[in-house]
């Protein structure tokens, strides 16, 4: 399959008859877009087939090949309201520590088999779950609640406590019940839909949010700091099945050279913790998240339900004029790349990471030059023409470019 591969050992038979969707492939765009609607309400469907783009049966949001839990659909997910209040109005309990977990997982049950009522499951499913974090320090702004609120149950209980004291106290208790919240999540749905690539969407971040500071010098490199967080997140990559980061560009960032290596950062600190979790056999895949609409200007993205015609007329446009071509064109070139220069046993990647060169069939000549093999579970050799008998996994590739690198783009209008 695309980035990661199919466990090794006594279950890989089984696991790779659930690798379908991405099995062997070099380059994979997976639609996640409500868009229905354009069909059944406004008769215009999408032509997404005809690009290779993979989608949900009538493009329904949740499905076979991917599926995505938002707050109130999976479980009881504790949080406060995001409405302005003169006191913040908690959600099953508000703050992770102050609800009640086993609650959460039988409900968890049932919406799964709601949601998801094949036990063969084995699509995309990712947990959407914003309103905090599960380290202290990165919940700030208006995610600053669980920080004021997890002080204030501390207070309740301990009225003679120093501040200082209460803030630790505080923050032992939210990250404790945060990291056992999403781990046990992560963990029930594994074992009741094993197939399922699990894992939660935003999650790795690197934070390299400080292009504003000087622009014109902005290398896009992930702090040093975010990256020891999220080493310190290991026990939420150890239950991961899959990695769902975003790369979601700013209007200043689109297509600059700062917006290219804010992305690459992005990209190549999720593949860096995919190798974390030393429990895996193998690399976890990275799935990129990208928002790509130019709807209505800057940052506008589509609600919950396609309810506009002409908004299915623009993607209805961008799909025949930009998107769909170029997806294509990438797909063909990766699939023509991995033949002719790895036996069809791996995908390229490229010869030195930050070289400014990408598979495009219209650069055929930079297949040989460019590019080298990064084989799939079995192979081995510069061209991926031996087999590999080491029931051990071949190390993951490094980075090269967002599209070749991540088996799969997901376009998000959410």
């Amino acid at each position: 399959q695309g980035v990661g591969r199919c466990p090794a050992g006594l279950m890989r038979k089984v696991w790779c008859l659930h690798c379908f969707l991405l099995q062997n492939r070099p380059f994979l765009v997976v639609w996640n877009a409500p868009t229905s609607r354009c069909r059944t309400a406004f008769g215009l469907p999408l032509p997404l087939e005809p690009f290779g783009v993979v989608a949900n049966d009538q493009e329904v949001f949740a499905g076979g090949n991917i599926t995505i839990f938002y707050q109130h659909q999976l479980g009881l997910y504790p949080h406060y309201q995001a409405d302005p209040a003169p006191v913040p109005l908690p959600v099953h309990g508000g703050c992770p520590q102050n609800a009640s977990l086993r609650a959460h997982l039988d409900a968890m049950e049932r919406d799964l088999e709601a949601a998801i009522p094949s036990r063969a499951f084995s699509g995309l499913s990712v947990i959407d779950w914003e309103t905090w974090r599960p380290l202290w320090v990165r919940n700030w702004d208006k995610k600053g609640v669980y920080r004021t609120m997890s002080a204030h149950l501390v207070r309740q209980r301990y009225p003679t406590w120093p501040q200082g004291r209460v803030e630790l106290q505080a923050q032992w208790e939210f990250e404790t019940a945060a990291a056992r919240f999403m781990s046990e999540t992560l963990r029930l749905a594994r074992a009741r839909r094993p197939g399922g690539w699990w894992g939660y969407y935003l999650f790795p971040d690197c934070y390299n949010y400080h292009y504003w500071e000087d622009f014109e010098n902005f290398t896009g490199h992930c702090p040093g700091i975010e990256r020891q967080r999220n080493d310190a997140l290991l026990w939420l990559w150890e239950q991961s099945r899959a990695l769902y980061p975003s790369i979601y560009l700013e209007e200043v960032l689109r297509g600059s050279a700062q917006g290219e290596r804010f992305v690459r950062a992005k990209v190549w600190e999720a593949l860096r913790v995919a190798e974390l979790p030393a429990s895996a056999s193998y690399s976890l895949p990275v799935f990129v998240y990208t928002g790509t609409w130019p709807l209505k200007g800057a940052g506008t993205v589509l609600g919950p339900r396609v309810t506009v015609g002409s908004t299915c007329l623009k993607m209805r446009h961008y799909l025949l004029s930009r998107l769909g071509p170029y997806v294509l064109n990438v797909t063909t070139a990766a699939a023509l790349c991995s033949r002719t220069q790895c036996n069809g046993h791996g995908r390229c990647r490229r010869r030195i990471p930050d070289s400014p060169t990408y598979l495009h069939l219209e650069q055929q000549e930079a297949l040989g030059r460019d590019f080298i093999c990064h084989c799939y579970q079995g192979w081995q050799g510069d061209r991926c023409q031996e087999r590999n008998q080491d029931p051990r996994p071949t190390p993951p590739a490094p980075p090269l470019a967002l599209l070749t690198l991540c088996s799969l783009s997901t376009l998000k209008v959410s």
